[in-house]
Protein backbone atom coordinates (compact mmCIF):
# COMPACT_ATOMS: atom_id res chain seq x y z
CA UNK A 1 0.00 0.00 0.00
CA UNK A 2 2.98 2.47 0.45
CA UNK A 3 3.11 2.43 -3.37
CA UNK A 4 -0.12 4.90 -3.02
CA UNK A 5 1.04 7.11 -0.90
CA UNK A 6 3.96 7.73 -3.06
CA UNK A 7 1.44 8.21 -6.06
CA UNK A 8 -0.90 10.41 -4.16
CA UNK A 9 2.04 13.01 -2.70
CA UNK A 10 2.87 12.41 -6.49
CA UNK A 11 -0.77 14.04 -7.84
CA UNK A 12 0.03 16.42 -5.29
CA UNK A 13 3.65 18.08 -5.81
CA UNK A 14 2.54 17.78 -9.84
CA UNK A 15 -0.37 20.51 -9.18
CA UNK A 16 1.89 22.41 -7.10
CA UNK A 17 4.05 22.81 -10.39
CA UNK A 18 1.53 23.49 -12.67
CA UNK A 19 0.30 26.45 -10.10
CA UNK A 20 3.70 27.52 -10.11
CA UNK A 21 3.54 27.86 -13.46
CA UNK A 22 0.05 29.64 -13.33
CA UNK A 23 0.84 32.14 -10.48
CA UNK A 24 4.27 33.17 -11.70
CA UNK A 25 3.80 32.72 -15.88
CA UNK A 26 7.11 33.15 -16.53
CA UNK A 27 8.45 31.59 -19.76
CA UNK A 28 8.16 28.16 -20.60
CA UNK A 29 11.76 27.80 -21.81
CA UNK A 30 13.26 29.71 -19.10
CA UNK A 31 11.52 27.73 -16.14
CA UNK A 32 12.07 24.05 -17.81
CA UNK A 33 16.23 25.25 -18.19
CA UNK A 34 15.70 26.78 -14.55
CA UNK A 35 13.87 23.50 -13.06
CA UNK A 36 16.36 21.12 -14.04
CA UNK A 37 19.87 23.26 -12.60
CA UNK A 38 17.58 23.72 -9.42
CA UNK A 39 16.44 19.79 -9.54
CA UNK A 40 20.27 18.85 -9.70
CA UNK A 41 21.46 22.00 -7.15
CA UNK A 42 18.36 20.20 -4.39
CA UNK A 43 19.71 16.49 -5.51
CA UNK A 44 23.01 17.56 -4.18
CA UNK A 45 23.18 17.19 -0.94
CA UNK A 46 21.40 13.67 -1.14
CA UNK A 47 24.12 12.57 -3.31
CA UNK A 48 26.27 10.25 -0.80
CA UNK A 49 22.98 8.42 -0.38
CA UNK A 50 22.79 7.63 -4.06
CA UNK A 51 23.89 4.21 -5.85
CA UNK A 52 25.17 3.88 -8.97
CA UNK A 53 25.06 0.86 -10.75
CA UNK A 54 27.36 -0.97 -13.72
CA UNK A 55 24.53 -1.33 -15.85
CA UNK A 56 24.92 0.64 -18.94
CA UNK A 57 21.43 0.00 -19.80
CA UNK A 58 20.20 2.21 -16.27
CA UNK A 59 21.83 5.17 -17.56
CA UNK A 60 20.81 4.56 -21.52
CA UNK A 61 16.83 4.57 -19.39
CA UNK A 62 17.74 7.65 -17.29
CA UNK A 63 18.74 9.84 -20.35
CA UNK A 64 15.45 8.47 -22.00
CA UNK A 65 13.43 9.71 -18.80
CA UNK A 66 14.93 12.44 -19.08
CA UNK A 67 14.42 13.74 -22.25
CA UNK A 68 11.04 13.06 -22.09
CA UNK A 69 10.00 14.43 -19.39
CA UNK A 70 11.70 17.26 -20.15
CA UNK A 71 9.86 18.35 -23.17
CA UNK A 72 6.31 16.71 -21.27
CA UNK A 73 7.05 19.69 -18.72
CA UNK A 74 7.97 22.51 -21.51
CA UNK A 75 4.37 21.72 -23.18
CA UNK A 76 2.48 21.20 -19.76
CA UNK A 77 3.76 25.04 -18.67
CA UNK A 78 3.31 26.36 -22.15
CA UNK A 79 -0.08 25.14 -21.95
CA UNK A 80 -0.52 26.77 -18.31
CA UNK A 81 0.78 29.76 -19.53
CA UNK A 82 -2.15 29.83 -22.04
CA UNK A 83 -4.58 29.65 -19.12
CA UNK A 84 -5.35 26.00 -20.89
CA UNK A 85 -3.27 23.35 -18.03
CA UNK A 86 -5.61 21.72 -17.06
CA UNK A 87 -5.82 19.93 -20.38
CA UNK A 88 -2.45 17.98 -18.80
CA UNK A 89 -4.44 16.37 -16.53
CA UNK A 90 -7.30 15.56 -19.28
CA UNK A 91 -4.79 13.87 -20.75
CA UNK A 92 -4.11 10.97 -18.12
CA UNK A 93 -6.50 8.68 -18.83
CA UNK A 94 -4.56 7.97 -21.82
CA UNK A 95 -1.25 7.80 -19.55
CA UNK A 96 -2.60 5.49 -17.26
CA UNK A 97 -4.39 3.16 -19.95
CA UNK A 98 -1.19 3.01 -22.34
CA UNK A 99 1.18 2.20 -19.10
CA UNK A 100 -1.67 -0.44 -17.70
CA UNK A 101 -1.93 -1.58 -21.82
CA UNK A 102 2.00 -2.39 -21.09
CA UNK A 103 2.28 -3.46 -18.03
CA UNK A 104 0.10 -6.20 -19.09
CA UNK A 105 1.58 -7.12 -22.26
CA UNK A 106 4.91 -7.91 -20.67
CA UNK A 107 3.89 -9.35 -17.63
CA UNK A 108 1.10 -11.78 -18.76
CA UNK A 109 1.34 -13.45 -14.98
CA UNK A 110 -0.91 -10.36 -14.14
CA UNK A 111 -3.85 -11.69 -16.58
CA UNK A 112 -3.77 -14.93 -14.83
CA UNK A 113 -3.97 -13.23 -11.49
CA UNK A 114 -6.73 -10.90 -12.51
CA UNK A 115 -8.99 -14.28 -13.90
CA UNK A 116 -8.68 -15.40 -10.34
CA UNK A 117 -9.90 -11.86 -8.89
CA UNK A 118 -13.18 -11.07 -11.35
CA UNK A 119 -14.37 -8.54 -9.06
CA UNK A 120 -10.87 -6.62 -8.53
CA UNK A 121 -10.58 -6.14 -12.00
CA UNK A 122 -14.10 -5.26 -12.56
CA UNK A 123 -13.54 -2.50 -9.68
CA UNK A 124 -10.14 -1.43 -11.24
CA UNK A 125 -12.32 -1.12 -15.05
CA UNK A 126 -15.52 1.10 -13.32
CA UNK A 127 -12.53 2.96 -11.32
CA UNK A 128 -10.95 4.30 -14.81
CA UNK A 129 -14.39 4.90 -16.67
CA UNK A 130 -15.92 6.78 -14.04
CA UNK A 131 -12.48 8.98 -13.14
CA UNK A 132 -12.16 9.49 -16.41
CA UNK A 133 -15.44 11.10 -17.33
CA UNK A 134 -15.44 13.05 -14.10
CA UNK A 135 -12.51 14.78 -15.32
CA UNK A 136 -13.73 15.41 -19.05
CA UNK A 137 -16.15 16.79 -16.73
CA UNK A 138 -14.80 18.76 -13.92
CA UNK A 139 -13.81 22.11 -16.03
CA UNK A 140 -15.08 21.81 -19.90
CA UNK A 141 -13.43 25.00 -21.02
CA UNK A 142 -9.91 23.30 -20.91
CA UNK A 143 -10.66 20.32 -23.53
CA UNK A 144 -10.03 21.20 -26.85
CA UNK A 145 -9.02 18.75 -29.77
CA UNK A 146 -5.77 21.00 -30.37
CA UNK A 147 -4.80 20.60 -26.96
CA UNK A 148 -5.70 17.04 -26.95
CA UNK A 149 -3.69 16.97 -30.06
CA UNK A 150 -0.54 18.32 -28.26
CA UNK A 151 -0.68 16.78 -25.55
CA UNK A 152 -1.41 12.56 -26.65
CA UNK A 153 2.20 12.34 -27.81
CA UNK A 154 3.35 13.66 -24.09
CA UNK A 155 0.62 10.84 -22.08
CA UNK A 156 2.23 8.22 -24.37
CA UNK A 157 5.78 8.88 -23.58
CA UNK A 158 4.89 9.48 -20.11
CA UNK A 159 3.15 5.76 -20.33
CA UNK A 160 6.07 3.97 -21.65
CA UNK A 161 8.21 6.01 -19.13
CA UNK A 162 6.70 5.03 -16.20
CA UNK A 163 7.35 1.37 -17.07
CA UNK A 164 10.90 1.90 -18.36
CA UNK A 165 11.00 3.27 -14.78
CA UNK A 166 9.38 0.21 -13.38
CA UNK A 167 11.47 -2.30 -14.67
CA UNK A 168 14.70 -0.60 -14.13
CA UNK A 169 14.29 0.50 -10.73
CA UNK A 170 12.59 -2.86 -9.64
CA UNK A 171 15.92 -4.88 -10.71
CA UNK A 172 17.52 -2.80 -7.26
CA UNK A 173 15.05 -3.91 -4.88
CA UNK A 174 17.04 -3.63 -1.62
CA UNK A 175 18.28 0.04 -2.48
CA UNK A 176 15.12 1.33 -4.42
CA UNK A 177 15.05 5.06 -2.71
CA UNK A 178 19.21 5.11 -3.42
CA UNK A 179 18.59 4.28 -7.05
CA UNK A 180 15.97 6.18 -7.60
CA UNK A 181 17.94 9.34 -6.67
CA UNK A 182 20.72 8.43 -8.58
CA UNK A 183 17.85 7.86 -11.48
CA UNK A 184 16.59 11.33 -10.54
CA UNK A 185 19.98 13.09 -10.81
CA UNK A 186 20.84 11.71 -14.43
CA UNK A 187 17.06 13.05 -15.37
CA UNK A 188 17.86 16.01 -14.29
CA UNK A 189 21.22 16.87 -15.50
CA UNK A 190 19.93 15.83 -18.59
CA UNK A 191 17.00 18.28 -18.39
CA UNK A 192 19.74 20.96 -17.63
CA UNK A 193 21.69 20.38 -20.32
CA UNK A 194 19.03 20.07 -22.54
CA UNK A 195 16.94 23.53 -21.99
CA UNK A 196 19.36 25.00 -21.11
CA UNK A 197 21.47 24.69 -25.19
CA UNK A 198 17.93 25.24 -26.50
CA UNK A 199 16.76 28.46 -24.43
CA UNK A 200 20.77 29.51 -25.47
CA UNK A 201 19.82 28.73 -29.00
CA UNK A 202 16.50 30.11 -29.37
CA UNK A 203 18.10 33.04 -27.55
CA UNK A 204 15.84 32.81 -24.20
CA UNK A 205 19.15 33.78 -21.85
CA UNK A 206 18.65 37.24 -20.86
CA UNK A 207 18.53 39.51 -17.66
CA UNK A 208 14.92 38.57 -17.27
CA UNK A 209 15.91 34.87 -16.61
CA UNK A 210 18.56 35.93 -13.59
CA UNK A 211 15.33 38.46 -11.70
CA UNK A 212 14.02 37.34 -8.33
CA UNK A 213 10.76 36.39 -9.60
CA UNK A 214 12.21 34.10 -12.48
CA UNK A 215 15.15 32.11 -10.01
CA UNK A 216 11.61 32.07 -7.45
CA UNK A 217 9.72 30.26 -10.07
CA UNK A 218 12.53 28.32 -11.31
CA UNK A 219 13.35 27.19 -7.65
CA UNK A 220 9.68 26.33 -6.83
CA UNK A 221 9.43 24.77 -9.97
CA UNK A 222 12.27 23.09 -9.21
CA UNK A 223 11.39 21.47 -5.75
CA UNK A 224 8.04 20.19 -6.86
CA UNK A 225 9.17 18.99 -10.06
CA UNK A 226 12.47 16.68 -8.13
CA UNK A 227 10.20 15.68 -5.31
CA UNK A 228 7.49 14.87 -7.61
CA UNK A 229 10.07 12.73 -9.51
CA UNK A 230 11.29 10.87 -7.08
CA UNK A 231 7.66 9.88 -5.55
CA UNK A 232 6.49 8.99 -8.99
CA UNK A 233 9.47 6.83 -9.24
CA UNK A 234 9.19 5.10 -6.14
CA UNK A 235 5.22 4.58 -7.15
CA UNK A 236 5.39 2.73 -9.91
CA UNK A 237 8.52 0.45 -8.95
CA UNK A 238 6.09 -0.35 -5.80
CA UNK A 239 2.94 -0.38 -7.31
CA UNK A 240 1.40 -3.71 -8.98
CA UNK A 241 0.90 -2.09 -12.28
CA UNK A 242 2.73 1.59 -13.46
CA UNK A 243 -0.72 2.57 -14.24
CA UNK A 244 -2.20 3.00 -11.23
CA UNK A 245 0.23 5.56 -10.46
CA UNK A 246 -0.52 7.52 -13.04
CA UNK A 247 -4.11 6.99 -12.77
CA UNK A 248 -3.47 8.76 -9.20
CA UNK A 249 -2.28 11.73 -11.02
CA UNK A 250 -5.83 12.46 -11.74
CA UNK A 251 -5.98 13.73 -8.52
CA UNK A 252 -4.55 16.73 -9.94
CA UNK A 253 -7.07 19.08 -10.60
CA UNK A 254 -8.89 18.20 -6.97
CA UNK A 255 -5.75 19.39 -5.21
CA UNK A 256 -5.47 22.44 -7.38
CA UNK A 257 -9.62 22.63 -6.68
CA UNK A 258 -9.12 22.39 -3.17
CA UNK A 259 -6.07 24.91 -3.21
CA UNK A 260 -8.16 27.66 -5.08
CA UNK A 261 -11.03 27.28 -2.53
CA UNK A 262 -8.22 27.94 0.25
CA UNK A 263 -7.44 31.23 -1.27
CA UNK A 264 -10.99 32.01 -2.08
CA UNK A 265 -10.10 32.04 -5.55
CA UNK A 266 -12.45 31.61 -8.23
CA UNK A 267 -12.33 28.51 -9.67
CA UNK A 268 -14.83 27.04 -12.82
CA UNK A 269 -14.22 23.50 -11.63
CA UNK A 270 -17.27 20.86 -10.36
CA UNK A 271 -16.86 19.96 -6.88
CA UNK A 272 -19.11 17.34 -7.77
CA UNK A 273 -16.44 15.85 -10.39
CA UNK A 274 -13.95 16.12 -8.15
CA UNK A 275 -15.74 14.20 -5.45
CA UNK A 276 -16.13 11.28 -8.31
CA UNK A 277 -12.54 11.23 -9.06
CA UNK A 278 -11.97 10.82 -5.20
CA UNK A 279 -14.26 7.69 -4.79
CA UNK A 280 -12.85 6.32 -7.91
CA UNK A 281 -9.31 6.42 -6.97
CA UNK A 282 -10.52 5.37 -3.24
CA UNK A 283 -12.27 2.44 -5.34
CA UNK A 284 -8.79 1.63 -7.32
CA UNK A 285 -6.68 1.42 -4.25
CA UNK A 286 -8.51 -0.79 -2.02
CA UNK A 287 -9.37 -3.29 -6.04
CA UNK A 288 -5.65 -3.69 -6.44
CA UNK A 289 -5.12 -5.04 -2.59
Amino acid sequence: MIWAFFGVLHSLLRAGMIETGRAFRIDSWQVSFLQGLWGLILLAPFAPLMSWPTDELFYVAAFGVGLIFSIGLLIQLYLVTQKIGRVAAISMPLEAFAAMAIWFSITPALTDDFQGDTLGLVAIVIAFVLSSFALTKIRAQDIGWKTLLVMTPVALTYAVAGVVMKVVLSAYPTETINVALSFAAVNYAVAACIMGTAALALRKVDLVMYSRQSLKAGLMVGVFSMTGFVTFAMGVTLAPNPGYVSMLAMLLPVWLLAWHGFLRMQDKASPMAALFIIISMLLMIVASM
